[in-house]
């Protein structure tokens, strides 16, 4: 099935442009059998749109003829992100190496963009940035001021405009991975990213001490 397809999605900070594509594969097929030509993808009332590619590639690409764009890029020639900075740009770039991510998806009807790493949400910290946490469980999709959003409590996460059916879908696809921290280098319009933080373990309680009763005392 042929299908031209152009996924520029800014939801997220991340940009993904493809062109003139053949979804042939399914998602029973692996990673490692697709040529980095973007696939479909069915889980639980999602389908998704992914791009694979070896992290080992990505690095930072510098195009004079586009007004001295600074971009992250992966082979072949595929744009993940663009920066206004260096710094912003090599932080990126550490982001991509120290998570192995190797997926960057879309999910349909939605302008939610997010990055896997071999079908996964990449987990842990990168050592330097900061992330904002929440419980995936607890989000929900609302409008507010004829905006939908997905909130936590009252705290907007995202934002999808008028789209209601974007902001639920999105809602779906953070639920479905796990997703419970969202990490943002280079501020709001730099580059954003979903990740799974593990829960820190709780502190054993031990049982109390009871006092010994000495006759007579």
């Amino acid at each position: 099935m042929k299908r031209k397809a152009l996924l520029a999605a800014m939801t997220l900070g991340v940009a993904l442009v493809v062109t003139s594509v053949t979804v042939t594969l399914d998602a029973s097929e692996t990673h490692l059998q697709i040529q980095n030509d973007p696939v479909t993808r069915n889980r639980p009332g999602i389908a998704e749109q992914c791009v694979y590619f070896d992290p080992r590639t990505a690095h930072i690409g510098h195009f004079p003829d586009r007004r001295g764009s600074i971009e992250l890029v992966v082979a072949p020639l595929r744009t993940l992100s663009r920066f206004e900075n260096q710094e912003v740009a090599a932080r990126s770039l550490k982001i991509v190496k120290h998570y192995g991510i190797n997926e960057l998806c879309i999910a349909a009807n939605s302008k939610l963009v997010y990055m896997l790493v071999s079908g996964k949400a990449p987990v842990g910290k990168v050592p330097g940035e900061k992330y904002v946490t929440f419980e995936p469980h607890e989000l929900r999709a609302e409008r507010i001021a004829n905006e939908w959003r997905v909130l936590d409590g009252k705290s907007p996460l995202l934002s999808f405009g008028s789209d209601e059916s974007a902001a639920r879908q999105a809602l779906r696809v953070i639920k479905y991975y796990g997703f419970n921290a969202k990490c943002s280098t280079g501020g709001d319009k730099g580059f954003i990213f979903l990740c799974a933080l593990p829960k820190p373990q709780g502190i054993e309680k031990k049982p109390y001490l009871e006092a010994k009763v000495v006759p007579g005392q």
